[in-house]
Order: C-alpha cells, then sequence, then structure tokens
C-alpha cells in the first residue's frame, strides 16, 4: 500500500505493520531500527490482562494517548478476541496514521475515537500543531499547559492549528478492566472525568507522571483503596482487592 503523505512509512513489527512519520524522534525511530515501542511496559500489562482473562471471556482496554498504536496494535494482537480496545488520539494526522494501521492489519476489536480525554465532553480544545515533515517527538504534544515538565518549546511547528473535542471516560459507563493513559499533563483532568467509572468498575491502570499533578492522583487513589507502584516516569495503579504481587517497583 502506498501512503500519499512521502514522511509516513508503513514499517514490518513483531505484531503486524503500522504506519510511522519518517521524522519522529523516538517512536517512529524506534520502529525505523526495528525496535517495537514499548515492549516491555507491553509486556507487563499483557501480564495484568492475562490475570483478569481467568475470570473474563473478554476485558475492555481504554488506550488514553495512544498514538500511532504501538500498545493498541500488540494487544490487539496478543489477545485477539479476548479483548476490546478504544483508542482515543487527539492529533488528527496521527489519529488517521493509526486508522490505517487498523485497516491494513484487518484489526475487529478496536474502536478508534478522535478526541482528548478530559474532565468534560464536547469542549474544543485549539491545538498548534508540531510540523510533521521535520524532526520532533510527535508524541509529546501539549493539548493544553501541562501542571510541570513542559517541554514544547522544544518542537518544530509551522504555525498551523486544529481543533479537537474533548471527551470524558465516564460517558462510557461500561466494565473496563485496564485503562492506559499518557497525554503530556493532562492526566489529572482526564482522571477527573473517569472518577465514576474507576470507583464503580475498579479498572487497573497505568499512567504517566511526569507533566501531571502527582500529588492530588496519588492521593485520590489511596483514599480509594488504590495501590500506586512506580515505574520511572508512570505508575501502575491497582485496586486493593487484586491482591497481585508487585516486584522491583517503588510502592508510593
Amino acid at each position: 500500500m502506498k501512503l500519499e503523505n512521502k514522511y509516513l512509512k508503513i514499517v514490518n513489527t513483531i505484531y503486524g505493520k503500522i504506519v510511522i512519520n519518517i521524522n519522529d524522534r523516538f517512536i517512529g525511530k524506534s520502529f525505523s531500527e526495528n525496535k517495537y515501542w514499548g515492549i516491555e511496559d507491553i509486556k507487563v500489562i499483557s501480564k495484568f490482562i492475562d490475570y483478569k482473562c481467568k475470570n473474563k471471556e473478554r476485558i475492555i482496554f481504554y488506550d488514553v494517548g495512544a498514538n500511532i498504536g504501538s500498545h493498541t496494535l500488540a494487544l490487539s494482537k496478543i489477545f485477539n478476541n479476548k479483548i476490546f480496545i478504544r483508542s482515543f488520539e487527539a492529533q488528527y494526522t496521527v489519529h488517521n496514521m493509526l486508522k490505517e494501521t487498523i485497516k491494513i492489519n484487518n484489526l475487529s476489536n478496536i474502536k478508534l475515537y478522535h478526541n482528548a480525554v478530559s474532565d468534560k465532553d464536547g469542549e474544543i480544545i485549539k491545538i498548534e500543531l508540531p510540523d510533521y515533515s521535520k524532526i520532533n517527538n510527535f508524541g509529546g504534544l501539549e493539548l493544553v499547559k501541562p501542571y510541570e515538565n513542559s517541554d514544547n518549546n522544544l518542537l518544530n511547528k509551522n504555525g498551523a492549528f486544529e481543533e479537537v473535542k474533548t471527551i470524558s471516560l465516564d460517558s462510557f459507563d461500561e466494565e473496563v478492566d485496564f485503562i492506559k493513559m499518557d497525554i503530556e499533563g493532562m492526566e489529572h483532568s482526564a482522571l477527573k472525568g473517569s472518577k465514576e467509572l474507576i470507583l464503580k468498575y475498579r479498572p487497573y491502570l497505568y499512567v504517566e507522571l511526569r507533566k501531571t499533578k502527582k500529588d492530588e492522583l496519588i492521593t485520590f487513589f489511596k483514599e480509594n483503596k488504590y495501590e500506586i507502584f512506580q515505574k520511572g516516569l508512570d505508575a501502575f495503579i491497582l485496586p486493593i482487592e487484586s491482591k497481585i504481587n508487585i516486584t522491583g517497583l517503588n510502592k508510593l
């Protein structure tokens, strides 16, 4: 299949074909060098999903900040009909790359959303886009200024803007089993919009901590009987009733 955008390329991976931008400083570069992006995290997440699958025929996974779909593609292929994935990506260009990846792999267990996950539904966020024709960390784009550690001054931009609508996870009100969340500082807002879902269905979570309100996040989960295990700049967050033995990670 030929892609119209000369900066896009289809590469083969251990889990199927994936569309990358050859100018992507980190994720695209990793795939270009035949290194599957996020593979170690995917392996750990897969173990948790395996545990869930012991008692359920099919689990529901939310990939919030899916980017080009490294986690979505891998988990879709690993678990096949045992998993249903809702993938959320706010950048229209990146969303369309993932859409094409889903199409060329003929994946039927994924629902893709062009939305920014937040605490409200239907609000409009105006995004200043990175220049997709230049070397950039496209996955690091901040839709709104984060709580801390902003680094978007390092992105090459060309003055182009687009708008994206927000969506809250509470609007789904379904028995979600696992939420992966990496949205460059919007994690706090997204979790506010997921509170009812989290308290009702008690999913496992994997959340990036680097740019969000880490202390408030920790307090919320501890008050609601979750355990938090830090892994670098991320955290695995598990309901205490899951009684899973975690080793090698710092418990917060």
